[in-house]
């Protein structure tokens, strides 16, 4: 598990079958300070939009290039929650979110 987000910030995104983009904020719990979305800014072939994904379909880091593996096809990212700028999630678009992703 990475446990730094910071050092997430502005690396390549890789699906499981194509780039997604890059990695644009990591948004962590207050009470807990676990993360709990990454902010991915895709690009072509998906539309270009900010997206949410949950650390769960984290992969591993790849350590030549250092793009962040992710265990969804492009097909599911495609389709993930986009990223309300400036706004806090409430617990029940959290739990919708988190429903999306499982």
């Amino acid at each position: 598990m990475i446990s730094n987000g910071s050092k997430l910030i502005g690396r390549k995104v890789e699906a499981s079958d194509g780039g997604v983009g890059r990695v644009h904020n990591v948004v962590f719990d207050e009470i807990t300070s676990q993360m709990r979305w990454l902010i991915v800014e895709t690009v072509h072939p998906l539309p270009r939009r900010r997206v949410l994904l949950h650390p769960s379909v984290m992969g591993a880091l790849d350590n030549v290039g250092g793009a962040l593996r992710i265990k969804l096809p492009l097909a599911c990212i495609a389709t993930a929650p986009r990223s309300v700028q400036e706004q806090s999630m409430s617990m029940q678009i959290d739990s919708q979110i988190s429903d999306y992703q499982d």
